[in-house]
């Protein structure tokens, strides 16, 4: 989870309530210049995927995106080595410029939930509700986003934000 050069997360979660400023669903360090993180972005909705090192900005603003508070969605992070895309329940929130490998933080654990600031300690705790999370060290292809999109959609009985989205009918394979 260090040195990444390329990414695809999916996570499946909601606030229990207010899940806090800043608070990590999953984060591998994410701050003080190491790492990465996906939180919630300052204290407003709005989910974000923090990346320390790579060329694009750390926190981008997702212009059009899903409240984290109002139920259980699902988000995709997808890096490339060039762009930095994120889509919340299908539909994208944001795709920037980016390039370079994520700083590693090779001294903090992968952590659901909050964040580990190295030894014993955990902070950012926030409160959510997690019902899975899929990780791959590659940037899938857009087709394979969508599958798998679509069959956490389906599995988790939720909601698309995109209507043309090619997965949307559970009888697409």
């Amino acid at each position: 989870f260090d040195s990444l050069e390329s990414l695809t997360l999916f996570v499946v979660a909601k606030g229990d309530g207010s899940p806090g400023t800043w608070r990590p669903v999953i984060s591998k360090r994410g701050d003080g210049g190491q790492g990465w993180q996906f939180r919630t972005r300052g204290g407003d909705n709005r989910m974000t995927m923090t990346m320390r090192g790579t060329s694009g900005t750390d926190d981008p603003a997702a212009g059009t995106y899903v409240n984290q508070k109002d139920g259980y969605h699902f988000w995709t992070i997808r890096y490339d080595g060039l762009k930095r895309l994120q889509r919340g329940d299908g539909r994208q929130e944001y795709e920037i410029d980016d390039s370079g490998a994520v700083m590693p933080a090779t001294d903090r654990r992968v952590t659901l939930g909050a964040r580990h600031d190295g030894g014993t300690t955990f902070n950012q705790r926030g409160k959510w509700k997690i019902a899975e999370v899929l990780f791959y060290e590659k940037a899938l292809a857009m087709d394979q986003v969508e599958k798998i999109e679509g069959y956490l959609a389906y599995k988790w009985g939720l909601s698309y934000q995109n209507p043309a989205h090619p997965y949307k009918n559970p009888a697409n394979s």
